[in-house]
């Protein structure tokens, strides 16, 4: 492209990171919110069921714009760290518990979780998790 932000200066430097799901190990996909309960569940791998608890979930709402959300086990699934802003991590002590809940063939958020961040209706995310 000839865009500056996508590669078209020389100017600029870019970093790929590039993931491969590992059945037991890692999960990656998309799922569409709907500003109610949403489940996820981690894609088969070799037509085999990929199940793992999840130590680090990272979501991003790619059809508006949102933040980079990581939650994970060894800080406290109910803390949140925002990717995109160096220092920013915050407990969830509001009432809509931004948090998922983590099961053995995915993750899920309660109804009460309607956040452009996790599950706006309609809108589009990607995720990382890794065990």
């Amino acid at each position: 492209g000839t865009d500056a932000n996508n590669g078209g200066s020389a100017s600029h430097n870019f970093i790929c990171y590039a993931w491969k799901a590992v059945k037991g190990v890692s999960a990656f996909g998309s799922y569409t919110g709907n500003a109610g309960s949403v489940t996820v569940t981690y894609p088969q791998i070799n037509n085999e069921a990929n199940q793992f608890s999840a130590r680090f979930i990272m979501v991003k709402c790619i059809t508006a714009s949102a933040w980079w959300v990581i939650n994970d086990t060894t800080r406290g699934i109910t803390n949140r760290l925002f990717a995109n802003d160096s220092a920013y991590e915050e407990p969830d002590t509001g009432t809509q518990n931004f948090y998922p809940t983590i099961t053995s063939t995915g993750f899920s958020y309660p109804s009460s979780v309607t956040h452009g961040n996790h599950n706006a209706n309609g809108e589009t995310y990607i995720y990382m998790a890794f065990a």
